[in-house]
């Protein structure tokens, strides 16, 4: 008897702990919940930095050789853009209060991570893109150059010699970043000594004083000077860092200090006198702007700079094609692309993979491009947005 009015009592109080109801919850109250958690955990999976491992040492030997091998896969686009014409890591410091803050909005704000989210995929989509206009862009205008010094060679010519180039590049694919890295190295170096000695020579014959343009007061007196025509000129800029993308993308083919390696050593100081040669020509010329690359050129080597930069050209490809592989693995590990086969192709380095899929959807892509507009500006334009973009 008592403890039917016990059960009573409960009834009537909504549940256990009387009147206040403090053992108590609506079904909405706990699914809402869940709900948060559920998207808390969501958001956490998807954008946290998985845990650190331990930074592996590479002997000095290994990160020469790695420094070398990055020529050929890395800058290839970046080495080549004349002939197109240390991040600060606070914010990932353990316990940064910058950080902790982010962190804590994108996990409470739906519309954060939804706009996150889209702004990733568009760069990753852009990033692809790019895969494939930056080799048909490439060789389209090494092998243009061509047609200055025979009226006979025609646009046609051109495109079918590109063809066939971008064909045997994205069969050579399947060899791993490790062997392609190899064999289009040496096609680097070569390219960028040939450029320094060239641009070097063009310094000292043309305009010497050239070189106080890498004072960056000039970019500012530019602006101030010209205004609205200097930001219209910006975007031609972007040519000149065609490429530049492709380090971030390519970062897990390589270890980091190899990177910095060629870029302080090899890259960077070669692009500077290339352009810097380049520039000190157009002072005496300047009506051969529309052709500055191959008009520099002394006449005594410019055929065997013509193969020379088709040769760069084709390796130029290569870094962007790298990229899409690692951005493409990276886009399956958190479940936004559709699946594909990834193959590794070192057992030293994790980042160096290969999918045959994308490497055959970007060769049809390419040549699509390259004979549908034979190098006209349409792929140009395309190009400078997927480079900005």
């Amino acid at each position: 008897m008592e403890d039917n009015n016990a059960k009573d009592d409960v009834e009537k109080s909504g549940g256990f702990g009387g009147e206040n109801g403090c053992f108590s919850l609506c079904t909405e109250q706990v699914e809402e919940a869940i709900s948060d958690v559920e998207r808390t955990m969501s958001i956490t999976r998807t954008y946290q930095q998985p845990p650190r491992r331990k930074v592996e040492e590479y002997p000095a030997v290994q990160t020469l050789l790695l420094a070398y091998q990055s020529l050929g896969v890395v800058y290839g686009d970046l080495g080549t853009s004349p002939v197109n014409s240390d991040e600060d890591m606070t914010y990932y410091s353990r316990g940064s209060s910058l950080r902790t803050r982010t962190r804590k909005f994108l996990e409470t704000s739906p519309t954060a991570q939804n706009f996150l989210t889209i702004l990733v995929l568009l760069g990753t989509c852009m990033v692809i893109g790019d895969g494939a206009l930056t080799p048909a862009t490439c060789v389209l205008s090494a092998l243009q150059g061509i047609q200055s010094r025979s009226s006979k060679i025609t646009q046609d010519h051109v495109v079918w010699i590109s063809v066939v180039l971008l064909i045997a590049l994205f069969a050579f694919q399947h060899c791993g970043t490790s062997k392609v890295g190899f064999s289009f190295s040496p096609i680097m170096l070569l390219w960028f000594v040939s450029n320094v000695s060239i641009g070097t020579y063009n310094i000292i014959k043309y305009h010497p004083s050239i070189l106080k343009a890498v004072s960056p007061h000039y970019i500012v007196k530019f602006f101030s000077r010209n205004t609205k025509t200097a930001w219209d000129l910006l975007g031609a800029v972007f040519l000149s860092i065609t490429g530049a993308e492709a380090m971030f993308a390519d970062l897990g083919h390589f270890n980091k200090r190899a990177i910095q390696l060629g870029f302080s050593f090899v890259v960077y100081p070669a692009l500077i006198l290339t352009y810097a040669g380049e520039t000190a020509y157009l002072v005496k010329h300047p009506e051969k702007i529309s052709d500055a690359y191959y008009s520099s050129l002394p006449d005594p080597v410019y055929w065997p700079m013509f193969v020379i930069s088709t040769l760069a050209a084709v390796v130029a490809s290569q870094s962007m094609i790298s990229a899409s592989f690692s951005i493409v693995k990276q886009s399956l590990a958190l479940g936004c692309f559709p699946r594909v086969n990834i193959i590794h192709t070192s057992s030293q380095h994790e980042g160096q993979v290969y999918s045959p899929e994308i490497n055959y959807i970007l060769m049809i892509l390419t040549v699509g491009l390259v004979v549908g507009f034979k190098g006209g500006v349409e792929l140009a334009n395309a190009y400078g947005k997927a480079t900005s973009g």
